[in-house]
């Protein structure tokens, strides 16, 4: 049976392995951001990295297998986000407005990232591109529930809850396209006017806190 020195450090060893594979996906995918990723090579990725391609073969065994694991973050990242937003409580319309809030701030986060993985898609095999598929649906599913929801509760007036959905997935999706930092808008006023349309998307009877009454 191990000891607890044992142990200690077989768990400081995993974590030392952890530090560097993330520090390799890191560099690695901003590389597949400035370059492509048909564009960046292996001799690439070591040279940013300052390491020899042997060194980065110990944590991924080719090109393809970093992009494989940045999607497999990503997707990690994003269900912990869906199940953050699947498990708040209270009135459906903040229900709503909590959903939209974190998907502008999920979309706006690794903005290049994001915007590289959904271009390179074709790279990946075709389990991989499954569950990508399966967690769409799963967010598309979470937020027609919340809508869906609304409607029965006599507070969203909508009559294809589905379709009010989608039209509120695809604003949201778009914000990691077009959304710029040096933009006159930041992220938060940006999520703010996102839930007065969202709102008005569905329906909804009282105002957006922060909407003016006019």
């Amino acid at each position: 049976m191990p000891t607890s020195s044992a142990r200690s450090q077989a768990s400081l060893k995993d974590e030392l392995h952890e530090l560097k594979a993330t520090h390799i996906l890191r560099e690695a995918g901003k590389l597949f951001v400035e370059c492509g990723f048909v564009g960046t090579t292996m001799d690439a990725i070591a040279a940013r990295l300052d390491m020899s391609k042997p060194f980065i073969y110990q944590f991924f065994k080719s090109k393809h297998a970093i992009l494989v694991a940045l999607y497999d973050r990503e997707l990690r990242d994003s269900l912990a986000v869906l199940t953050d937003v699947s498990a708040r409580t209270g009135p459906v319309h903040e229900q709503l407005l909590q959903f939209v809030r974190v998907a502008v701030r999920k979309n706006v986060t690794n903005q290049g990232l994001t915007n590289m993985l959904a271009l390179e898609e074709k790279h990946l095999p075709a389990e991989k591109m499954a569950e990508i598929r399966a967690l769409e649906a799963r967010f598309n599913r979470n937020l027609k529930d919340i809508v869906t929801a609304g409607v029965q509760a006599g507070v969203f007036h909508v009559d294809n809850p589905g379709m009010a959905s989608r039209a509120i997935m695809g604003m949201l999706l778009s914000v990691k396209r077009w959304y710029r930092p040096s933009g006159s808008l930041g992220v938060d006023a940006i999520a703010e006017q996102f839930c007065d349309f969202a709102l008005r998307i569905v329906g909804y009877g009282g105002l957006h806190p922060d909407t003016p009454a006019t």
